[in-house]
């Protein structure tokens, strides 16, 4: 008959053993699959022992919460790998986004108080310059706004807004343009009711412009 291995001095052996399998393991496999794959050796090696019931038992209860509990802190673990990418990617984004924005606002800016001077006279050219200044802007593209999302769903929100603002002013202005009708009552009408879409954009590519600054300031 097999002898058990009850004594004292044996399960310390053991103990010893096993905190050596760790280390080799973690050696030659670094991170969360050595220790799920030390465990699962663990409770194999328990089982194969002429040990008491009790002590298989144990052991591999343990091994079993073990290896749970590292898949989830593995999880967890690739969770927060994931946020810290997104973060890096957004602060990247915002960063260039923030200096693209500053010649969108000077732009707006400077569009809104010459239609507010706009004559009837040279209302149909004062059109074409806006179409031309307007159409050459160059906006935040959609995995910007996406990679933005992540992190910032506000601002990115406020940008797609100002930015379909902006192209529907661009628009408009360019049927004001194509039509080239020289009725300068109506030229004026018409950028008087694209001056809204401008305020619109203007006033959300300020907002996500300031809250761009203060995240990148973080």
């Amino acid at each position: 008959m097999k002898e058990k291995l009850t004594t004292v001095g044996t399960l310390a052996c053991l103990v010893l053993l096993t905190c050596l399998l760790l280390v080799h393991a973690l050696a030659i496999f670094p991170g969360g699959a050595a220790i799920r794959w030390f465990f699962v050796a663990f409770a194999t090696m328990i089982a194969r022992l002429d040990a008491p019931a009790w002590v298989q038992a144990i052991g591999s209860i343990v091994a079993i919460l073990a290896a749970i509990g590292i898949a989830m802190w593995q999880r967890q673990s690739d969770h927060r790998k994931d946020r810290e990418r997104e973060h890096a990617a957004a602060t990247i984004t915002a960063i260039t986004l923030h200096t693209m924005l500053a010649p969108i606002v000077g732009t707006l800016e400077g569009c809104r108080k010459n239609i507010a001077r706009t004559r009837n006279a040279n209302a149909l050219e004062d059109a074409k310059r806006f179409h031309g200044l307007l159409s050459s802007l160059d906006l935040p593209t959609e995995n910007q706004l996406m990679t933005l999302h992540h992190v910032l769903p506000a601002v990115a929100g406020d940008l797609a807004v100002g930015c379909s603002r902006l192209r529907q002013a661009v628009l408009a202005v360019g049927f004001v343009v194509r039509r080239d009708d020289r009725n300068g009552d109506w030229v004026v009408d018409r950028l008087g009711s694209i001056d809204q879409f401008l305020e619109q954009a203007l006033v959300r590519v300020k907002d996500a412009r300031q809250a761009l600054a203060s995240f990148i300031r973080t």
